[in-house]
């Protein structure tokens, strides 16, 4: 029994795998790593050596624990590329972080941070950040002064008191939102937000960010509490995925006797896309009769749920989020061979 579990939890297409019926819980993170030059392979202009980093990172522990920001100071002293970002590292599931970080993060009180963690990288601090962020959004198009000083105009009504909603629908030019009474969305950290989600994020719930430039014109934006938008409006950051895989010869993960040539690949993959398409065949069983992802067979070509922007994707993963629920995606081709991917929720 406890080989047969084993077998269901591995992919070649993905790890690690999470095959519960609902997502797990999300949580976010900044960071601020203080690297070495002990570190193998070390690039940049990091001249501190080990203990150095180690005094440094012990150094802004206390400054945290003193009050200091920690976005600021991961702005400033943070060797990851992420300092550009505020130290703002998206969201992770379980297991997708090293045991230490992991510890801590799934543990922590919101906006708590560690002490240093040593890594291979160096020494990290960690802060437990919010997932979500509820937006309202006024937009007037246009790059002009008129624009600007319609903008101002709008902002300054908002601090004035007047009701959100109300302006929204008498003045912003993104129709969808303005018929919402400028209910844009909800919001999930990423790693790399700019803009209006970087604004969003920065700002504390209620709080209404003065017009923001961007090459459409102006963006006015309140964050709210996630209760008070339609849950239709969350980001769509999660995908529960089924994939079956036909492998090719010399393909990358692929065991020595998947010997079918690219072409015999391709023509496979494209029989069972038009089995599944047109006739009405179900891609469960047909994964359970052909399917070269490791465990595929076993696991029916359930992948179970993919968390967008995750770095460990594979190309075969990418296009789920651009297409609708339901719709067969491929043959894709991939480093091993050809998929035929269906985002099931």
């Amino acid at each position: 029994m406890l080989a047969a579990v084993l077998l269901l939890q591995t992919s070649s297409l993905l790890s690690p795998l999470y095959l519960q019926e609902d997502p797990p819980e999300m949580r976010a993170m900044r960071m601020i790593l203080v690297a070495h030059v002990d570190v193998p392979g070390a690039r940049g202009s990091v001249s501190r050596t080990h203990e150095e980093a180690r005094s440094l990172a012990t150094d802004l522990a206390g400054r945290l624990a003193d009050g200091q920001d920690f976005a600021e100071l991961a702005r400033l002293w943070s060797n990851h590329p992420s300092a550009k970002h505020k130290g703002s590292m998206g969201v992770f599931w379980p297991g997708m972080l090293g045991a230490e970080a992991e510890e801590f993060l799934f543990s922590a009180e919101l906006y708590a941070h560690s002490g240093p963690i040593e890594t291979v990288g160096g020494f990290m601090l960690l802060q437990r950040q919010e997932v979500e962020a509820g937006c309202l959004q006024i937009v007037i198009h246009g790059t002009g002064t008129e624009e600007r000083d319609r903008a101002q105009g709008v902002f300054d009504q908002l601090a004035a008191g007047a009701d959100f909603a109300a302006l929204a629908r008498e003045h912003s030019d993104e129709e969808l939102s303005a018929a919402r009474g400028g209910q844009l969305g909800i919001f999930v950290r990423g790693r790399t937000d700019r803009l209006v989600k970087e604004a969003l994020f920065e700002a504390e719930v209620g709080e209404t960010v003065a017009p923001l430039a961007s090459p459409i014109g102006w963006h006015i934006i309140r964050r709210v509490p996630v209760e008070d938008l339609d849950p239709a409006l969350r980001e769509d950051v999660v995908a529960r995925v089924r994939v079956i895989l036909i492998g090719r010869r010399g393909g990358d993960r692929m065991p020595v006797e998947v010997v079918r040539l690219d072409e015999e690949a391709r023509t496979l993959a494209q029989d069972f896309f038009h089995r599944i398409q047109a006739g009405g065949e179900d891609m469960a069983e047909l994964a359970a009769e052909l399917n070269d992802d490791e465990g595929g067979i076993e696991r029916r070509g359930d992948l179970g749920w993919v968390l967008r922007g995750v770095s460990r994707y594979t190309q075969v993963l990418r296009p789920v989020f651009l297409r609708p629920v339901g719709e067969l995606i491929g043959p894709v081709d991939t480093t091993a061979g050809w998929a035929l991917v269906l985002r099931e929720r």
